[in-house]
């Protein structure tokens, strides 16, 4: 968050209140957090994403999986650069276009895809601890309602 000492203290708890600083800061701590713990399999949130919407679902383009993650193609470009490296994943090209490539997890994935749940169930527990499953009920249908309305303000 940027320096906010100039400001009168009402001014600042107003800024700290302010949903999109607040979302800002819990992603932001989100991302670290998880980095950290997945660090031990030299990946990031981002190569962490990928894998997992692989695994819903393979076969996707790296346009599908931009979209998906929001994220730029060029980011999401490298990571995957850096998956198939490990041979992680495998590019396939389309049968319909070959100038397009079809993603898919490779059999090597499978001797880590039980670890890299771990990080995803130790942070949520995180996130979650001291939150009454009633709050974490309207939280989340609250989340989602913003989700949406930054979705169709995007459009």
């Amino acid at each position: 968050m940027e320096n906010t000492e100039h400001l009168d203290e009402q001014t600042r708890n107003a800024l700290e209140q302010n949903i999109p600083v607040v979302l800002s800061q819990v992603a932001l701590l989100t991302r670290v957090l998880f980095n950290r713990d997945v660090k031990q399999h030299e990946l990031t949130s981002t190569q962490w994403l990928i894998l997992r919407q692989l695994d819903i679902e393979g076969g996707r383009t790296q346009t599908e999986i931009a979209a998906l993650l929001t994220r730029s193609k060029s980011s999401v470009g490298k990571s995957l650069d850096s998956l198939e490296r490990r041979g992680w994943i495998e590019r396939v090209a389309d049968e319909k276009d070959r100038r397009v490539n079809k993603i898919y997890l490779t059999d090597k994935i499978d001797e880590t895809k039980g670890d890299l749940v771990t990080p995803l169930t130790r942070l949520n527990n995180t996130i979650e601890n001291g939150i009454s499953s009633d709050e974490l009920v309207a939280f989340k249908k609250t989340l989602s309602k913003i989700l949406a309305n930054l979705e169709f303000a995007n459009e």
